[in-house]
């Protein structure tokens, strides 16, 4: 989990500097949306 929270911390700077990079932030939502059903059963 510390990999996913420092791409959630570098992506919002990547954005400022490459706006397709900006997409990241919506992935990595997705990806932990996915790892906290997986960890809980859901």
């Amino acid at each position: 989990m510390a990999t996913l929270d420092m791409l959630k911390d570098v992506a919002p700077r990547a954005a400022e500097i490459d706006p397709e990079v900006g997409e990241m932030g919506e992935l990595l939502e997705h990806s932990r949306q996915d790892l906290v059903e997986v960890s809980t059963g859901a």
